[in-house]
């Protein structure tokens, strides 16, 4: 499917070694990357539909990024959607109160066939990118019922309340970023882990150079960070996703038609 690459930090840290073996990943994830880099609430997003170590703009692009603060990376292997710019992650988007939200995804929403209420108005043909939208249709919706902006309290709750319903037949490995506070999760075995270094917590879905220092994140549940510290943990929601031999037959069927 995909592959994700996330820090949240407190101070500058530096990335490239980690970034530049995250890549090597990309001879089997060729369909596109994208990067997203953070300041001061807002996300810059670059992106190519190209392999990710077939890329010059990219190799230069690290040659600069020496320290970096939060930041999001994917590579990606098409499975809904063809490898075009507006299918590569990440995705992002304003809620109604101007807060910026970027996603990174890693599977396929079996489960979620009702997104697909927003084939008419996304920009690209991905399940993410649709995922995307439904989280800030349903964000939106609570700014307007408050009449002001959610608290983290409020936004974290409405997001374990989203990642409790996708989850539940789908596989939902994400990473999702408002501009303050990284949200992750994952409901699939052995997909994704997270390291702590300096004042950071990385992520990544799978261990890169010194394995040894990369633990598992918890699964089935929200977790949410800020200045590289976890500071809340949602629901355990028990949705643990397994592919049945249905869905691994339309993967099959995906892959050959891209």
């Amino acid at each position: 499917m995909c592959e994700l690459f996330g820090i949240s930090t407190k101070t500058a840290y530096p990335a490239n070694e980690l970034l530049r073996s995250f890549i090597t990943h990309s001879d089997e994830h060729h369909s596109g990357w994208g990067i997203a880099l953070f300041h001061n609430g807002h996300a810059s997003i670059e992106k190519e539909p190209v392999k990710a170590k077939d890329s010059r703009y990219l190799k230069e692009r690290l040659r600069c990024l020496d320290q970096t603060g939060d930041m999001l990376a994917h590579i990606r292997l098409a499975t809904v959607g063809y490898s075009v710019y507006e299918n590569c992650h990440p995705f992002t988007g304003y809620d109604v109160s101007g807060r910026q939200w970027t996603l990174i995804h890693n599977g396929t929403l079996f489960g979620a066939s009702d997104l697909s209420r927003y084939s008419s108005v996304q920009i690209g043909t991905t399940d993410s990118e649709q995922l995307l939208l439904h989280i800030l249709d349903l964000i939106n919706r609570a700014i307007l019922a408050e009449e002001q902006s959610l608290s983290f309290d409020e936004r974290f709750y409405l997001l374990d309340q989203i990642t409790c319903q996708i989850s539940d037949g789908s596989k939902l490995n994400f990473l999702l970023h408002d501009g303050e506070y990284l949200y992750v999760h994952r409901n699939f075995k052995d997909s994704l882990y997270y390291m702590e270094d300096q004042d950071a917590v990385i992520f990544s879905t799978q261990p890169l150079l010194i394995k040894e220092r990369w633990k598992p994140v918890p699964q089935n549940r929200l977790l949410a960070y800020r200045d590289g510290t976890r500071v809340a943990v949602g629901t355990d929601h028990g949705h643990t996703f397994t592919f049945t031999e249905e869905q691994l037959q339309y993967l099959y069927t995906a892959f050959a038609t891209l």
